[in-house]
């Protein structure tokens, strides 16, 4: 799930138990009422703990965590975790073409495109389109051979 998805049913879910909760303190209600508020508020906190174990998987599983006991909940520890991981991933300086060091994401990718640009670019210079045509037909007809 999208995590502003996650957080508006979150959001909802908690609002939902608060509503429920003051209802139920609320007097002047029937024992029937009281049961099916009960219901209702337990049904809302399952479905908040649900919540709340899915987010500690997805935490979990981006962490890259070898281990991890059943039961815990500690998600600050993975996503502490999984934020180190990310950082390890990142590219945060690069040295140039004039062996200078770069550290603006702007600058890294502009060096990034200008050495791909330069490994890629063809030795023999522009082709025209009659000679590109003429390289792949050959091309073609060796193959049909």
């Amino acid at each position: 799930m999208k995590k502003k998805k996650v957080n508006r049913i979150q959001e909802e879910i908690e609002k939902e138990i608060v509503k429920l909760e003051t209802e139920l303190s609320s007097a002047g209600k029937t024992v029937p009422e009281i049961l099916s508020i009960t219901v209702a508020l337990e049904g809302k906190r399952e479905a908040l703990e649900k919540l709340v174990e899915h987010r500690t998987e997805g935490a979990i599983l981006r962490s890259k965590i070898v281990w991890y006991n059943e039961g815990e909940k500690n998600t600050k520890y993975f996503l502490n975790l999984e934020q180190r991981h990310f950082k390890q991933g990142t590219v945060s300086q690069l040295k140039n073409s004039a062996q200078e060091f770069v550290f603006s994401d702007k600058e890294i990718l502009a060096e990034c495109n200008s050495f791909f640009s330069k490994l890629y670019r063809s030795s023999q210079g522009d082709l025209t389109e009659s000679e590109f045509s003429k390289v792949f037909l050959d091309q073609k007809k060796k193959r049909a051979q």
